[in-house]
């Protein structure tokens, strides 16, 4: 009998965090879930961990050595999952517990996708200036739970610069709840379940397209992490922009041909907007790439990117000069930027009266010394919360 749900973990070269998820994960009881995870690290370290001290039947482990592509081992942990629902979670973190309470509830309902808009989000010790105390930050949540129409949100994702799909609620196999049998549909159309540069959003734009029944709730049910190693910690140190050639992402992947509509700049933002077009060309939908905003994208990027501004103002004006009516669209890059910076100081201006209500704030716990921690915590708040307790208690 297959399982309500497949927590799935794609990792490489994070096994002190990931042993901490894995056993997090397997020490919440239930038979109705298995925890996926597909390892691509340079030695064998997790795997004979996993052999000398893990024996949980709930535990689906492979081990591809290198060299595997980052895709790849999205692709083969997405292939390995039997679970009626998939989610995808980081190798740093977790899930809370009422994760299958929701996922049933989903089914029972027949529905697709569920994309929660919160997360419960845990900074590891040592991830920022070697800083000893870890953190558990939670957001304000009312558990409200609305339909989406997933046409609705690509035409507005793509008119507004490809940009910020976590705010769009998309479709999320990352940190959301999704059919397995959607993501059959995606491999069947294009060859396989993730593909481009980056699998979460290449997965929310595909699955955009095949989804019928798809749902945003206002409710966290897994844990983001934050550690050293990883891509949160490295964006804020500035670490993910530059030359193209110096991105990660092209790592064993052969021949990748990198869209044209892109500037050959590396940042998270040419990145998912990049990724963004390839899914629509692989899903055979190249009709919105003319709903895609380009100049609104480009100003972003370099807005963005200010620690860098010389090197992405270069690229930029390059990338626009040797094009079709260059020197126009350069004219109309600087009165985006002109518009969109008049627009950041006009919405930052101190307000006349008091707008933030204290129930709003992020409640940030100290001293969550580990992962185990942090999602014990997680869940026994979520158990707690009104808004949770009402709505999984909804048969309607």
């Amino acid at each position: 009998m297959k399982p309500l749900l497949s927590i799935i973990i794609a990792t490489k070269n994070r096994v002190p965090y990931c042993i901490n998820s894995i056993e997090t994960i397997l020490n919440i009881p239930g038979s109705d879930f298995e925890l996926v995870v597909q390892d691509n690290t340079d030695n064998t370290d997790l795997k004979d961990y996993i052999k000398s001290n893990i024996s949980d039947s709930r535990l689906i482990y492979n081990y591809t050595p290198p060299p595997y592509s980052f895709i790849d081992n999205f692709n083969n942990a997405i292939d390995l999952a039997n679970g009626e629902y998939l989610c995808l979670i980081g190798d740093d973190d977790s899930i809370c517990r009422q994760l299958l309470d929701i996922v049933l509830w989903a089914s029972k309902r027949n529905i697709d996708s569920l994309s929660p808009q919160k997360l419960f989000e845990y900074i590891w010790p040592d991830t920022f200036n070697n800083q000893k105390d870890s953190t558990l930050i939670i957001s304000h949540y009312n558990g409200q739970i609305k339909k989406l129409d997933p046409d609705i949100i690509l035409n507005e994702f793509f008119r507004s610069g490809a940009l910020d799909y976590l705010k769009k609620g998309f479709p999320k196999l990352y940190h959301g709840i999704v059919r397995k049998t959607c993501l059959d549909e995606v491999k069947a159309k294009t060859g396989f379940y993730v593909g481009g540069l980056s699998p979460d959003i290449y997965a929310a734009i595909a699955l955009s397209f095949v989804v019928k029944s798809h749902y945003v709730i206002d409710l966290p049910i897994t844990i983001a992490g934050a550690c050293k190693a990883s891509a949160t910690a490295a964006s804020v140190k500035g670490q993910l922009s530059g030359e193209l050639k110096n991105a990660p992402h092209f790592r064993d992947r052969g021949n990748y041909v990198w869209d044209s509509l892109m500037p050959d700049i590396y940042s998270v933002e040419t990145i998912w907007a990049e990724t963004s077009l390839k899914a629509l060309s692989d899903m055979g939908r190249e009709d919105l790439r003319k709903e895609f905003n380009l100049h609104l994208f480009l100003a972003k990027n370099i807005l963005r990117n200010l620690d860098k501004w010389r090197y992405f103002i270069i690229q930029t004006y390059s990338y626009l000069i040797s094009n079709k009516n260059g020197f126009l669209s350069v004219i109309k890059l600087f009165f985006v930027l002109f518009y969109l910076t008049i627009k950041y100081f006009i919405s930052n201006i101190p307000k006349l009266h008091k707008s933030d209500n204290k129930n709003l704030e992020n409640i940030i716990y100290k001293d969550v010394h580990d992962l185990k921690h942090a999602t014990a915590l997680s869940s026994e708040l979520l158990g707690q919360n009104m808004a949770f307790q009402e709505f999984s208690k909804d048969e309607n």
